[in-house]
C-alpha cells in the first residue's frame, strides 16, 4: 500500500507540472498575440478564483497523499 501511495504521489507532482508549464506556455501565447489592454474587473476576478483553484488543488493532494503515506506506514 505505501508504495501505491508513493506512485500516486508521483504522478500527482508530474500531472500538476504538465498542467502548470503547458497552461503557463499558452497564456502567454495568448497574451503575445493580444495587444496590451488593463484586464476587466470580471477577467481579474475570474482569474482570481481560478488561481485559488488550482493553488488548493496544487496543495491539497499532495498534503493528503503524505498523510496517507504516513498513516499506512
Amino acid at each position: 500500500m505505501p508504495t501505491v501511495i508513493l506512485i500516486v504521489f508521483a504522478i500527482a507532482l508530474a500531472v500538476s507540472l504538465v498542467v502548470g508549464v503547458t497552461s503557463l506556455i499558452a497564456r502567454e501565447r495568448d497574451r503575445a498575440r493580444r495587444p496590451a489592454a488593463d484586464p476587466t474587473p470580471a477577467e481579474r476576478e475570474r482569474n482570481r478564483s481560478a488561481t485559488m483553484v488550482w493553488l488548493i488543488a496544487a496543495i491539497s493532494i499532495p498534503v493528503i497523499l503524505v498523510m496517507l503515506y504516513a498513516i499506512t506506514r
